[in-house]
Formats: structure tokens, sequence, C-alpha cells
């Protein structure tokens, strides 16, 4: 079936009801520490009754509260209404994780997978004993994500959700004027992050949080080299083979620069388990089509976050006949 023929078939069923209304759902800030002495605070949101448990992360340059917007009824919130417990956390240096990069603390790439990921699972774990439990993150933590699961294969993740996840390596860009944007991008941020000794993305207004300076070298190192590693050179994308859990990456057709869909497709092909790739274009019948940001943040696109949260019941296990 191509994938046409795959996104026509989901657009004509029908869109899976949640359990329980918005103003059913409790609240409540929490606090992780990681191995490494970082507290991460996070948001518990939970229903009258949950089946299964999510573990939250966002994008780079933002933080937790982009994947509950509108607040109280953005992604967050439409999942759990589906009878999902979920862990809505700000990564290290993120939102109320501070200190912030603006502040010159530094961290990596790495630490997000090594550190901040497990830290999260473990929280979930054992606060939400005995469900099934996993992943969702939008662009960056989508991908650290998959890699955390990639090296990680004791982690207890039974099935992975990214939005708009891929990250940039020269053979996965088929579009060569693309891949050239994408250097002259990296070069950029790399004489910025040199100048000021982070990356300042709220002084350059490209975002609401600033980045680490090892952080943002780590990345562009990648894409200099064409080699997805961690600073002591071990493979993440050679890696991704050895995963067996299912994944489902959702892509906005209008993601034309950060995530398009053909660059999306070539990473995510190297992953080792079942694999769907959603394109979220006309055919989706939204009133608009989503780009990078929006394919997490645009409540235009709940009917699709209603489908999300019906592939991962059934990839959990606890589908009970897609109601």
């Amino acid at each position: 079936m191509t994938r046409a023929e795959q996104d026509v078939n989901l657009q004509r069923r029908p869109v899976p009801k949640p359990r329980f209304a918005f103003h059913e759902l409790a609240r409540e800030p929490v606090a992780v520490t990681t191995a490494d002495g970082w507290t991460l605070r996070a948001e518990a949101v939970e229903p009258p009754r949950y089946e299964a448990v999510l573990v939250v992360g966002h994008a780079m340059m933002t933080n937790r509260r982009r994947m509950d917007w509108p607040p109280g009824r953005g992604l967050v919130s439409t999942l759990a209404q589906h009878g999902f417990a979920v862990l809505n956390a700000d990564l290290r240096g993120h939102g109320e994780s501070t200190p912030s990069a603006g502040r010159h603390v530094d961290w990596s790439y790495d630490d997000l997978v090594f550190q901040d990921t497990p830290a999260l699972i473990a929280f979930a774990r054992g606060r939400w004993p005995g469900v099934p439990l996993a992943l969702v993150g939008h662009s960056l933590f989508g991908h650290v994500a998959a890699a955390h699961v990639a090296m990680s294969p004791e982690t207890p993740v039974q099935a992975l959700v990214g939005l708009a996840a891929n990250v940039w390596l020269r053979h996965l860009e088929p579009d060569r004027r693309r891949w050239w944007r994408k250097r002259l991008y990296a070069e950029v941020v790399a004489l910025i992050v040199a100048l000021f000794g982070y990356a300042p993305v709220r002084l350059l207004r490209q975002g609401t949080d600033d980045e680490a300076a090892t952080y943002f070298r780590q990345l562009v190192g990648w894409i200099r080299s064409g080699r997805w590693t961690t600073l002591d050179g071990r493979d993440y994308l050679a890696a991704l083979s050895s995963a067996r859990i299912p994944a489902l990456n959702v892509v906005g057709a209008r993601d034309d620069f950060l995530c398009a869909p053909e660059n999306a497709a070539r990473m995510w092909a190297h992953w080792g388990g079942p694999f769907e790739q959603w394109v979220i274009d006309h055919i989706w019948g939204l009133r608009y089509v989503p780009g990078h940001m929006g394919v997490a943040m645009n409540p235009a696109c709940r009917s699709v976050w209603h489908r999300v949260a019906a592939w991962l019941r059934a990839a959990l296990g606890v589908d009970m006949g897609g109601a």
C-alpha cells in the first residue's frame, strides 16, 4: 500500500472519541532528579482512569508548555482524554528545569539521551506502575527518544511516537538545495555560539528557550561529519536497527525545511521495529496543512492527535475497539 493510500484509509476512519472530558483531568507539578543531579520539572496529567502512561517531551528552543497548547486543551490533554496518564516534562535547561543556557550552564545532546530520558521513564514507572509505557516527542525529544530506545535495550518502553522528528545528515537529505540551506544555518549558529558561549535563542527571537554550547556544537558536528554520534563516537543511527518496538512519526506536509517528509523517512528507515510515517496534508481534511510546529501545537490538528492516541492504544495493547 502506498503512503497516499494509507493516508486516505486513515482519513476515512472515524475519528476516535475521547473517553474523558478536559475538565476531568487532574494536574500536578512534579520534580524528577537525574542521575547526574539535575532537577527536571514536569506536570503529571491524569484522567480518572488510565490504562497506559506516556512520557512527553518538547522540541529544542522551546519547553513543555508548547506540548499542551492551548493550555489545558493541547496535545498532552488530548492524549490524556484517551486514558493515558501523561508526564509532560521540561528537559534540562528548558522551561522550569533551570538554570538555563543563558546563564552559561552547559549540557550535551547525550545528556538528554542518557540522563534526562531514563530519569523521566523511571519516574513514570514508579508513579504509574504495572501499565504499558510509551514515549512521545516533538522534534528534539522525538529523536532523543529514538536514540535512547536504540542505545538502551533494557528500557521499559513499548512504543514511540515522533512528531516531526528527524536529524540532519547529508545522506538522509535528498534535496541538494535544502541541504546547503541547512549547512549555512548550522555554520551561522556555530559562529553565534562561539561568540556568546551559548545559543541566544530568545535574543534572536527564534524560540522561548536558549540552548547550550556543547549541545549545539554536537549537532553542528553531525552536519559536518555526516554521522549522528555520541561525543565518544558511538553511532546513534546504526543503533536504530536494534530497536524492536513499534514507532510512528507524524510530519506536516508544509514542513519543507526542518523535517521534510522524505528526509524523515530516510532516517526512520533505519528503525528495526515496525514503523509508520503519517504525512499530514490536505487529504486529512484539516482546516490547514501543518508545518513543523503546528503538527504538535495547533489545535486544528486535534483530529490527528485523536488518531495518534488510537495508534498508541493499539501499539500498547490497550485498544478497546477504537472507541
